[in-house]
């Protein structure tokens, strides 16, 4: 890669037509609910799907499945969950497992790095801190399908740093903010997919304050980023113009937010709030939803994460081992969605059971999230912990607790409706 230089977009026709030019970003972009039912089959990539054994047992391991291929289902059953006898029988249940990534390429794990979603089966991360500390400066594309990455070439390098924000408008990589051990940031930097070319774009008006971990999306022709008590800064992508919503809730860096249709949700620094933080990009409003209700998740347990589906955000990880967390977003009601293990893909080492009879999924946190609605599937990947590889988790949501969570909500606004006749 070069050394990064700056370039202004102002007399650079050529990189302010490319960004004034790419495709408007709208609520069907980023809206991919999916109400139908999809039915999942197992991937059969059994030597894929024993993240959790101890890394000593790998050349053991390797040896038993060349000599004998069918030995690999008679590990897998001897390590299994006994669901029938150690959790609790519910109603419905999500699915926990995780698999090794297919491919030899494969990133560093990081954590304070940025997600940025393309569409149901790609997203692309970047930058970050590394184990040890260490800054990186590079991006990757992540496709959720064939749980594989591949490394995106640019052809300006872009300086290490952490706590950078991202989205995606068409084939442009939008990138906001971060810091490093001197300073932090507030500059934009976009790159182009196609052919690897950086731009650090030079913007007029009242910009963004330095941030990290700050709450941004795309929306039409308009970068939104929160700056908390600050307001909502909106970039006007055609005159690379920005302006500042005064009105603001200071958000907590350590929770996470997410973005669904024309909406953003945040987490309120203050404790006390009991409710989201809704930013309309449409509208350009920043309001407090209603007040929570139901068995939320406890507000102590930073850097977890959080994904927007449809009409619920789910809530999990975090610093301790966590249950699974959702919130139907019509009446702001929080309920624990039920999880169990895959016994066909899971181990014992990768979760934990309450005396209660719940399923914990393993500790994680400060990982990327993204959601296919094809598959129904919750992808968790880098964050925390490390290892010298990067597994995937997925959450199946939709095998048949989606569908009953919708059918419980559908009939419980049909009682409340003929209580009122």
């Amino acid at each position: 890669m070069k050394n990064s230089s700056q370039i202004n977009l102002m007399g650079n026709e050529n990189s302010r037509e490319q960004l004034a030019n790419a495709p408007d970003v709208t609520g069907e972009d980023i809206e991919h609910r999916d109400f139908q039912q999809t039915k999942y089959k197992h991937m059969e990539d059994v030597g894929n799907d024993l993240f959790g054994d101890d890394d000593d047992n790998d050349d053991e391991f390797d040896a038993k499945v060349a000599a004998d291929p069918k030995s690999i289902r008679q590990i897998w059953q001897s390590s299994k969950v006994d669901v029938q006898s150690d959790l609790t029988k519910m109603p419905y249940n999500g699915y926990w497992l995780s698999k090794l990534p297919t491919g030899r390429a494969m990133p560093f794990h990081r954590t304070d790095h940025f997600t940025a979603r393309y569409n149901d089966d790609i997203c692309y991360v970047g930058l970050g801190k590394s184990h040890n500390g260490n800054l990186i400066n590079d991006i990757w594309q992540f496709n959720n399908i064939t749980n594989s990455w591949t490394p995106v070439e640019t052809k300006t390098a872009i300086p290490p740093r952490y706590g950078s924000s991202a989205a995606m408008m068409g084939r442009l990589l939008v990138i906001f903010g971060g810091g490093d051990s001197n300073k932090l940031y507030n500059d934009l930097i976009t790159v182009n997919l196609d052919d690897g070319t950086v731009a650090f774009v030079d913007t007029m008006g009242q910009r963004p304050p330095p941030m990290v971990k700050a709450p941004m999306a795309i929306y039409g022709k308009k970068v939104c980023v929160y700056g908390g008590s600050q307001g909502l800064f909106i970039l006007d992508i055609e005159h690379l113009q920005w302006r500042c919503i005064p009105k603001g809730f200071q958000h907590s860096i350590n929770d996470p937010f997410c973005t669904y249709g024309n909406k953003i949700y945040a987490i309120p620094e203050d404790t006390e709030k009991r409710s989201f933080i809704v930013i309309n990009m449409e509208t350009e409003t920043v309001s407090l939803s209603a007040e929570w209700k139901g068995s939320g998740p406890n507000r102590k347990n930073k850097f977890c994460d959080m994904i927007c589906i449809g009409d619920y955000i789910f809530y999990f990880g975090g610093e301790h081992q966590s249950l699974v967390y959702a919130c139907y977003l019509n009446t702001t009601w929080w309920f624990i969605f039920f999880v169990i293990p895959d016994v066909y893909q899971s181990t014992m080492t990768q979760g934990k059971i309450t005396s209660d009879g719940l399923f914990k999924i393993p500790l994680m946190h400060s990982n990327s999230v993204m959601y296919n609605s094809r598959t129904r599937e919750i992808s968790i990947f880098l964050g925390f912990p490390f290892h010298d590889f990067v597994p995937t988790g997925f959450l199946r949501i939709g095998d048949e607790a989606l569908n009953f969570c919708h059918l419980r909500e559908d009939m419980t606004q049909a009682l409340e409706f003929q209580s009122q006749m």
